[in-house]
This record gives C-alpha cells, structure tokens and sequence, in this order.
C-alpha cells in the first residue's frame, strides 16, 4: 500500500476542536492524593480553555473494577497454566512461557503482599487441564 503519512506533529499545535469531556466522580472522591487531584484539575482547565466541555459523569459500577480485574486476571493465568507441563508448584515457573511466567509470578507476588488467598500459599500445586 503505498499511503502519505499526515503531518502529527503539526496537529499538536492546532485547536482540537469541540470535545465533551466526561470526568467520572468515583475516581475523584476519597482516597485521591491532592497533588494527584490538582494535576487533573489542571489538564481539565487547558481542555476548558481550548473550548472542551467537561461534565462530571457516574461510573456506578466502579467500585467493582478490583473485583473484576482479580477474575479476569485468574482465568488468563488459569488459559496460560495450561499449556505447560505436568504440574508444578507456584512459584516455581521454570518451564512456563516468559510471558506467562511474568503474569503469574506478578500476581502471586502481589496478592502474597496483601495476604490474599489467592495464589498466596506457595506450596499450592497448579495442575493444568489435561492436553489428552
């Protein structure tokens, strides 16, 4: 394919244009840093004036993100356990891709530090599903 490439670093200097910006309230409640809460006021008053909109928006279903990402981080570590040998005791992931081993020994090491349940014991034998 034989395309012209745009200019993008020309666009930095240009108006973007009307924009609507949705700030979600739940992320900006207890618990933010101050500095860290001045820094997004301060990039939301650029935006205002380039002409954005900013609107403060709901995200109800927000204080389950924690829960979520624990579930869906499992049953990734849980497909990339199943292609590897055996079975083997966590952590001990010699034989594991890289990238998988990263993966699990990432989540073990953390929930090990919050005193989880989950992957927390290092003895817990992982047998994969049967390749048969």
């Amino acid at each position: 394919m034989d395309a012209s490439v745009p200019d993008y670093e020309a666009m930095l200097d240009a108006a973007p244009g009307p924009m609507r910006i949705g700030v979600a309230r739940e992320y900006l409640g207890e618990g933010l840093h101050p500095e860290t809460r001045r820094a997004v006021e301060a990039a939301l008053d650029v935006y205002r004036k380039l002409g954005a909109e900013v609107h403060e928006i709901s995200l109800p279903h927000a204080k389950y993100t924690i829960a979520c990402y624990y579930l869906i981080c499992t049953a990734q570590a849980s497909s990339c356990i199943s292609c590897i040998q055996p079975s083997i005791t966590a952590p001990s992931f010699a034989i594991l891709s890289s990238d998988c081993a990263v993966l699990l020994t990432s989540m073990w090491l953390r929930s090990s530090a919050r005193g989880s349940a989950a992957m927390s014991t290092p003895s817990r034998v992982i047998r994969p599903a049967s390749t048969s």
